[in-house]
């Protein structure tokens, strides 16, 4: 089970979207290519996953 807080998580989210928006890809896209409404629910997705 991970032990992120959701500080965490959002920088990760930070981190990750930092890079992909160095080569073109928007926070837009992700979330339209995801289906998430926003970076919340993506990111509470991804908590809720890896706690399984």
């Amino acid at each position: 089970m991970s032990t992120d807080t959701p500080a965490d998580a959002l920088s990760a989210w930070e981190l990750v979207t930092a890079i992909l928006s160095r080569r073109g890809v928007s926070t837009e896209y992700i979330l339209a290519e995801t289906g998430f409404d926003t970076v919340d629910a993506l990111i509470e997705w991804a908590r809720t996953a890896d706690a399984r």
